[in-house]
C-alpha cells in the first residue's frame, strides 16, 4: 500500500509538471525553432544577444570617431586659414600704411609738385637723395620689395629708374585708367613676380590735381608662403583670387580650382557671410573650401581641401576598425559555442543517469561535474543515490521503526521524478531563453537537495527547515510563475529549536498542489508563524486554498482515510516522526474552517 500511495503520488506529479510544461511549450514554439538542439539555440540566442548589440554598438562607435575626426581637422583647418588671413591681413594693412604715409607726405609733395622743375638741378638732385633715402629706409624695415614714385617728366630724377619714374610711361597702363574712380589700386598678375598697391598723389595746392602715382611692391614669393600656413594636407591649396576670379597667389604650383564669385556681390557676400568650411563640387570632385575678402587688398582668399583627403585616414581606421569587431566577434561566438556545450553536455548526461533511476536502477554514479551549480547538482545527485542506497540496506538490515519512519520520509522526499522534472523544466526555459532564470532553478535545486540530505542528519533546526522551504518555493514559483507567495515570521528565539527533518515542505506542498492550485484563479498565500505555548512550541501553517473537510484530515492522521494522490502518506509520515521525537501530544493538528483554506499547527517540544 505504502508503494502503491508513494507511485500514485510520483505520478501525480509527472502529469501535473507535463501540463504546465506543455502551455509553455504551445506558446513558445516555433517549428524551426522546436527543432533545433539545445546547445544550437543557445548558441544562435547568445550569439544574437551578444553580437547584435556589440555591432550595432561598434558601428555607432566608430560614426562617432569619424565624425569627431572630420570636425577636428575641419577646425584645425578654420584655425589654420583663421590665422593666415589674419596675418595676412596685417601684413596687406601694413603696406597700405606705408602707401599712406607716403602719399600724404607733405615734403614728398612739395618736391614733385610742378613748381621744382624750374629749379635748380643741384637742388632737385638733393631732393632725389631725400626721396630715395625715405624710400630705403622703408624697404628695409617693412615686407616692401621696391618703392616707385612717378613723377612729371619735366623733372630731372624722372629718369631714375630705380625708385623714380616718368609718368609718360604708364599713361597708357590699364591700372592708371582704374585709378581714375578711386583712390588706391591693388595690383597683381599670375606670371609677375611682385603685388603691387598704388595710390595717387595731390596737390599741395589744389587736391583735385594729381601731380604723381606711388606704387608698393611685395615679393609674391613672401604671400606664397604666408599661404601655404593655411594647407594642413599635402592635397589642399590656398589662394589669392582678385574679383574678376584671376589667380594672383597660390600655394602651390599648378592650376587653381576656378570659384565663381559675382564681382559686384563680392565684398558684401564675404563681409556678410563667413561660415567657415563648405562642401562644394570642383570637376564633379567633392571639395571642402572656405573663402574670405581681404579688405585692405580686395581680394579674396580661399582655401580648397578635397573631401577624400579626409576620408583616406578614416578609411584607414575603418579597416583596422572591423579586422578588431571580427576578431572579438569570432572570440565571442567561440566562447559562446563552448558556454552552450559545457552546459549542454552535462545536463544531458544528468537526465540520462535520472532516466536511470526511474527505470529501477538505483546503482548508478554520475561522476564529477565541475565547480558550477551544475557540478553541485551532480555531486548532489551522486550523493542522494548513495545515500538513499545506504539507508534502503539500513532499513532491510535495523527494522527500526523511527530509521524506517526515516527513511520512508527522505525516500518520499528525494524523489527522482522531481529532478528530472526539475531538469526538465531547465530545458524548457532555455527554449525561452531564460539564461537567468536557468541559473536560479539550479542554484535552488542544489541548495534543496543539499539540505534535504544534510549531511545524514535526521533531526534539524527551524531555522534549517524554514530555509529548505524556501528553496522548494523558488523551485515551483518558477514552475506556476510566481503563484504562490510566502511569509515566515517565526520568532528568532525559536529558531534553533530541533525539528524532524523535511517537515515543512511536504505541508507547503499539500497547499500549493491541493489547495492554491485547485482554485480557480490558481494564486494564493501561504504563512508560517510561531509561539510558545507552556512546553510546546507552535508553529502555524496557513494557506488560503480551496481547504478541505475536517473529518477527512482527522482520518488521514489516523490512518482511517487514504488520499487520492498519495499526499496523506506523507503528512501521517511527518505527525508519526513528530510523536517518535517529542511523545504523546506533539504532531499535528489540522484547523479548518470552510472557505477560509487549510490551518495546520506543528507542536513541537520547546527546548531553549
Amino acid at each position: 500500500m505504502q508503494c502503491r500511495s508513494r507511485y500514485a503520488e510520483g505520478e501525480s506529479q509527472i502529469a501535473l509538471f507535463r501540463r504546465i510544461n506543455m502551455k509553455k511549450k504551445n506558446t513558445f514554439k516555433i517549428k524551426f525553432f522546436h527543432q533545433m538542439k539545445l546547445k544550437t539555440k543557445l548558441l544562435w540566442v547568445y550569439g544574437f544577444l551578444i553580437l547584435v548589440p556589440l555591432v550595432m554598438l561598434s558601428f555607432f562607435v566608430f560614426q562617432t570617431y569619424s565624425e569627431g575626426m572630420k570636425e577636428q581637422l575641419i577646425y584645425s583647418a578654420n584655425q589654420s586659414f583663421s590665422q593666415t588671413y589674419d596675418f595676412l591681413d596685417y601684413k596687406f594693412s601694413k603696406v597700405t600704411d606705408v602707401l599712406d604715409q607716403l602719399s600724404n607726405n607733405e615734403e614728398i609733395r612739395q618736391m614733385i609738385t610742378g613748381d621744382m622743375v624750374n629749379k635748380d638741378i643741384k637742388q632737385q638732385y638733393w631732393n632725389m637723395l631725400s626721396i630715395r633715402q625715405t624710400f630705403q629706409e622703408l624697404e628695409n624695415q617693412e615686407d616692401v620689395s621696391r618703392i616707385r614714385i612717378y613723377v612729371d617728366d619735366n623733372i630731372l630724377y624722372a629718369e631714375d629708374q630705380i625708385n623714380m619714374f616718368g609718368m609718360g610711361n604708364i599713361q597708357e597702363a590699364s591700372w592708371i585708367r582704374q585709378m581714375e574712380n578711386g583712390q588706391k589700386q591693388v595690383l597683381g598678375f599670375a606670371d609677375n613676380p611682385v603685388l603691387s598697391f598704388a595710390s595717387r598723389i595731390k596737390s599741395i595746392v589744389d587736391y583735385r590735381q594729381t601731380i604723381g602715382y606711388m606704387r608698393v611692391d611685395i615679393r609674391k614669393s613672401n604671400i606664397e608662403n604666408i599661404l601655404k600656413r593655411a594647407d594642413i594636407t599635402e592635397d589642399s591649396m590656398t589662394c589669392l583670387v582678385n574679383k574678376d576670379n584671376e589667380k594672383i597667389a597660390c600655394s602651390v604650383n599648378g592650376s587653381t580650382p576656378r570659384v565663381i564669385i559675382d564681382p559686384e556681390e563680392s565684398e558684401r557676400k564675404f563681409i556678410e557671410e563667413d561660415d567657415g568650411f563648405t562642401e562644394i563640387a570642383v570637376n564633379g570632385r567633392k571639395m571642402l573650401m572656405c573663402q574670405k575678402y581681404l579688405y585692405h587688398s580686395g581680394w579674396t582668399m580661399l582655401t580648397v581641401i578635397p573631401y577624400q583627403t579626409i576620408m583616406r585616414d578614416i578609411s584607414s581606421m575603418q579597416i583596422r576598425f572591423f579586422g578588431i569587431m571580427l576578431i572579438s566577434s569570432i572570440f565571442v561566438f567561440f566562447m559562446i559555442y563552448l558556454t552552450g556545450r559545457s552546459i549542454t553536455d552535462r545536463v544531458e548526461r544528468l537526465m540520462c543517469h535520472m532516466k536511470k533511476v526511474q527505470k529501477g536502477e538505483t546503482d548508478v554514479e554520475i561522476g564529477e561535474g565541475g565547480g558550477d551549480e551544475i557540478g553541485a547538482l551532480y555531486q548532489n545527485f551522486d550523493f542522494m543515490i548513495h545515500k538513499t542506497n545506504d539507508l534502503m540496506n539500513e532499513k532491510y538490515e535495523l527494522g527500526k521503526h523511527v530509521k524506517n519512519a526515516e527513511l520512508q520520509a527522505l525516500q518520499s522526499q528525494i524523489n527522482p521524478h522531481f529532478l528530472y522534472n526539475t531538469l526538465d523544466m531547465i530545458k524548457w526555459y532555455s527554449y525561452g531563453k531564460k539564461t537567468e532564470e536557468i541559473n536560479e532553478i539550479v542554484s535552488q535545486t542544489a541548495k534543496f537537495y543539499k539540505m534535504t540530505l544534510n549531511k545524514g542528519k535526521s533531526i534539524v533546526t527551524i531555522e534549517d527547515e524554514i530555509e529548505h522551504a524556501r528553496a522548494y518555493l523558488a523551485i515551483q514559483n518558477m514552475r506556476f510563475e510566481n503563484a504562490v507567495k510566502a511569509e515566515f515570521a517565526v520568532p528568532e528565539n525559536l529558531l534553533k529549536c530541533p525539528i524532524p527533518k523535511i517537515t515543512l515542505q511536504p505541508l507547503i506542498e499539500n497547499a500549493i498542489l491541493h489547495g492554491i492550485m485547485e482554485k480557480d484563479d490558481p494564486e494564493g498565500t501561504i504563512t508560517l508563524t510561531g509561539s510558545v505555548l507552556k512546553d510546546h512550541v507552535v508553529l502555524t501553517l496557513k494557506d488560503d486554498g480551496i481547504g478541505m473537510d475536517k473529518n477527512n484530515a482527522d482520518k488521514i492522521l489516523t490512518r482511517e482515510i487514504q488520499s487520492k494522490t498519495g499526499s496523506g502518506y506523507g503528512v501521517r509520515n511527518i505527525h508519526e516522526r513528530i510523536l517518535i521525537l517529542c511523545g504523546q501530544g506533539y504532531g499535528l493538528v489540522y484547523k479548518i474552517k470552510e472557505g477560509e483554506g487549510t490551518t495546520v499547527e506543528i507542536h513541537l517540544k520547546y527546548t531553549q
